[in-house]
C-alpha cells in the first residue's frame, strides 16, 4: 500500500479483541445516517465488530446479534446505533417492509447478512467482508468505504492490522 489514502483495505486479525478494535476505530468516525453492511459466514466476527462500533458510540446496553428480533435500537449512546440482522428474512419484500434506512436516519445503521436486501441500500455505504483465514482464530477483513470520507481511519486500521 502506498502513502496515498485509500478507501479500500484488506487486513487481518487474530483475536476477537482486534476485530472489536477495528469496529471501535470505525465507530469513532461515523456520523448519523451512515450505513455499514457486514458480510461473512457465521462466526467470522460480524457481531464482534459491531460491539466495537457500539463501544466507540458509548452504547449503554449490550450489543448482541439481533437474529431473532431483526433490529435492535441502542439509543442510550452518543449517536443511536441500529443493529439489524437479516439472516432470518426469507423474502426480499420483508426487507423492504422493514424500512431500515428511513427509521435509522438519526443514527448509525449496521446490518449483518445484508445480501437479501442489497437493492434497498444506497450506493454510499461502508461494506465490510469478514472471512476465516488460515487458522481458526485468524480473520481477513476487507473494508470498502463507498462514502469516500473515511480513508484516514481506514489507513490507520490498515497500518495497525495489515496482512
Amino acid at each position: 500500500m502506498s502513502n496515498k489514502l485509500n478507501n479500500h483495505i484488506i487486513c487481518k486479525t487474530t483475536t476477537a479483541e482486534q476485530t472489536s478494535k477495528i469496529g471501535e476505530m470505525i465507530g469513532g468516525e461515523l456520523e448519523p445516517g451512515d450505513i455499514i453492511l457486514l458480510k461473512g459466514e457465521m462466526g467470522t466476527g460480524k457481531t464482534t465488530l459491531t460491539q466495537g462500533i457500539g463501544k466507540a458510540l458509548k452504547v449503554q446496553s449490550t450489543v448482541n446479534s439481533p437474529t431473532f428480533i431483526i433490529l435492535a435500537k441502542h439509543s442510550k449512546s452518543i449517536i443511536p446505533l441500529y443493529h439489524a440482522d437479516l439472516f432470518r428474512l426469507t423474502e426480499y419484500e420483508n426487507s423492504i417492509e422493514l424500512d431500515l434506512i428511513e427509521d435509522s436516519k438519526d443514527g448509525i445503521l449496521v446490518i449483518e447478512w445484508p445480501e437479501i436486501a442489497e437493492d434497498i441500500f444506497p450506493e454510499r455505504k461502508i461494506e465490510i467482508q469478514l472471512s476465516h483465514a488460515s487458522n481458526s482464530n485468524e480473520r481477513t477483513i476487507e473494508i470498502q468505504d463507498k462514502y469516500d470520507k473515511y480513508s484516514i481511519v481506514l489507513n490507520k486500521i490498515y497500518n495497525k492490522f495489515k496482512q
